[in-house]
């Protein structure tokens, strides 16, 4: 496995962080002129990676080592990822995109680009499509705009997943830690559930966590051998690193104070980085910050989705964050007894307590509330490594107690171990999201580095205790991207028939029900869709409440999706001249004012289908309607 700086010619990781950078250059700089369209994009995007590679001096990768993957495959650690991999590109091929929150703004957002030739902002209740990162988001654009279909899009968590293991191994082998450790344990890091289940899905929080230990593993490059390469790709993964994730930021603390020790020389490149450094920028989160600055006052973009995020009172997000990580890690994989724990957990809870959780914190966040199965949405590192993790310092504290190991630490890992605590402290004082597991995945991998930093793991990985809770937990990753809901490797429709005609048991009900949300997740409003004209290429979207859109604009490239604002006048639709939308009875009359029968009567349209759906498996099923209205013409303008 050829690590992130080993060789002196390219490696394919190096070309694959220039072509994600220059990805997000071509978007933006194309927005400019409205000049996003296919050709102009595919030119751009190949004429931005060659200036990247020249800037950086990165030539064409080297091949592989065969021989040397020949002799690493007799080991199991390599074996496992192997499989892993296998079947996380097994469950990309044979299932959809179906990741809600892609379906609901991260997909919806680019095709709303590509229609208009530019970025641009998108007059809609969600503003989610507007405030959000958009890294992720120019990766998938070109995938859209030369092949206009979805399915190849899990491409580009599968190849930041194959990344992995040399990133991970570039990068605790920098902090300081064994060969030999860091070698078992860049094969172990993939095996959080963070990692694993996105392999396959088109969540954004794996390819972030693969940019943030790039930028770690470049850095730790340029202080040990210097030159202008490493320096220059760091500059380029850190940049990636927030336009993907912006909660990444805090990170940038402990990169900084790697990079430090030697800022003496950068003079020496001063050319390179005066070239490099706009495009870094560009390619990072800065743009969107900036937008969001100038249309709502704040650089996250938080207060443009909900008043309340943001808002996190620092004491409960100190406590309430750390909570709710152990739990959902430490939780088992698959947990019939979660409907238990969410009822009891009110209980045992100080109502006080919980009070202030709910004024910071998402509803479910604030309740510790777990699934019944882990999934993409959800996941942490996951009960497999987390008590590998744990196990594996339990069994160095002896030793180390005894050696006093602690004492052997450097000033400068000391000081490193400090800036990654201070960078956790302060995501954990402004979030306030459900799903911290999954949104801390960037700061696994830096905490398990200084936790073997501390407590030295080279006499456990010979143990035949810790070798065999490896291969447990890397079982448990299996069985989990086995069973999947996202996408189940087993014939999951088949086996709950038999198993409900067998036994009624409310459990197997239950997660019957929710194997078949995720299995029709992927096209949820296609029946709406199917029951309009071929003639309308136009459809308006009224839904006030949690729904993807993504389906509305397939086949992709034929029709646009418009949104329809809350209370929208008669002159709205007039402007518009849109005759068919897609409306979602929940919410409305808190949108319009009225039950949403009077208010079709009161525009004279009809009902051409309607249809109960359930998109979230948490969720009751709601109606949908899909309307047709009568055609108008635009209002006469005085002369």
């Amino acid at each position: 496995m050829t690590t992130a700086h080993s060789s002196r010619r390219g490696a394919w990781s190096d070309h694959g962080l220039l072509l994600a950078a220059a990805c997000n250059l071509n978007g933006w700089l194309l927005s400019i002129p409205g000049w996003l369209k296919p050709f102009p994009m595919l030119l751009g995007m190949l004429l931005w990676w060659l200036v990247l590679a020249r800037l950086c001096g990165v030539s064409l990768p080297g091949k592989p080592n065969f021989r040397s993957w020949k002799w690493r495959g007799r080991h199991l650690l390599p074996l496992g990822f192997l499989l892993i991999a296998a079947l996380a590109l097994a469950g990309g091929i044979l299932h959809p995109p179906n990741n809600m929150d892609a379906m609901n703004y991260r997909m919806p957002r680019v095709l709303n680009w590509l229609a208009e030739g530019r970025w641009h902002w998108i007059e809609s209740n969600n503003n989610a499509l507007n405030t959000r990162s958009s890294g992720f988001e120019w990766l998938m654009a070109p995938i859209f705009a030369l092949l206009r279909s979805d399915k190849p899009l899990f491409l580009l968590n599968f190849l930041s997943f194959l990344c992995l293991p040399a990133y991970g191994f570039s990068f605790l082998r920098g902090i300081g830690l064994g060969r030999r450790v860091a070698w078992s344990w860049m094969w172990l890091l993939p095996v959080g559930y963070c990692f694993a289940l996105q392999a396959g899905s088109i969540g954004n929080d794996l390819p972030a966590a693969v940019a943030c230990v790039a930028a770690f593993a470049y850095a730790f490059a340029w202080r040990k051998r210097g030159g202008h390469r490493p320096l220059l790709l760091c500059l380029l993964a850190a940049g990636m690193m927030t336009a993907i994730k912006p909660t990444t930021l805090p990170l940038g603390l402990p990169l900084l104070a790697v990079l430090a020790p030697s800022l003496s020389s950068i003079w020496t490149h001063r050319v390179r980085l005066a070239g490099l450094l706009p495009l870094a920028a560009l390619a990072s989160f800065l743009p969107n910050a900036a937008i969001n600055l100038k249309r709502c006052g704040d650089w996250t973009g938080a207060r443009a989705e909900n008043s309340a995020l943001g808002e996190v009172e620092p004491l409960i997000g100190l406590l309430g964050n750390p909570l709710n990580l152990a739990i959902q890690n430490l939780s088992p994989p698959v947990f019939p007894l979660a409907s238990r724990w969410n009822h009891a957990v009110n209980e045992w809870m100080p109502q006080r307590f919980l009070d202030s959780m709910a004024r910071s914190f998402e509803a479910a966040g604030a309740r510790f509330t777990l699934p019944d199965i882990q999934g993409e949405e959800w996941a942490g590192l996951g009960a497999g490594l987390s008590w590998l993790v744990l196990v594996s310092l339990a069994l160095a504290l002896p030793h180390s107690l005894r050696t006093r190991t602690v004492c052997s630490i450097t000033s400068f890992q000391l000081w490193l171990i400090a800036l990654f605590v201070v960078a956790t402290l302060a995501y954990f004082a402004k979030a306030g999201m459900t799903t911290v597991g999954r949104h801390m995945s960037p700061f696994y991998i830096p905490w398990i580095a200084c936790c073997f930093l501390v407590l030295p793991q080279q006499r456990v990985i010979r143990t035949r205790l810790w070798n065999a809770l490896a291969a447990v937990a890397m079982l448990s990753t299996i069985v989990m991207l086995v069973l999947s809901p996202s996408r189940p490797l087993f014939p999951s429709a088949w086996v709950f028939a038999k198993l409900e005609s067998s036994m009624a048991s409310p459990v197997i009900r239950k997660a019957a029900a929710g194997y078949e949300v995720y299995r029709n997740r992927a096209d949820s409003l296609g029946s709406l869709r199917d029951a309009l004209p071929d003639t309308a290429r136009t459809i308006a979207y009224m839904n006030y409440f949690t729904g993807p859109e993504l389906p509305l604009w397939k086949p992709y490239g034929t029709r646009r999706v418009i949104h329809v604002p809350p209370g929208a006048s008669r002159q709205w639709w007039d402007t518009q001249r849109v005759s068919h939308a897609v409306l979602s009875v929940r919410g409305f009359n808190e949108a319009f004012g009225m039950e949403p029968e009077r208010w079709l009567e009161s525009m004279g349209g009809r009902i051409l289908f309607r249809e109960h759906l359930q998109l979230l498996a948490k969720e009751t099923p709601s109606e949908w309607w899909t309307i047709e209205l009568p055609a108008r013409s635009p209002s006469p303008t005085r002369e």
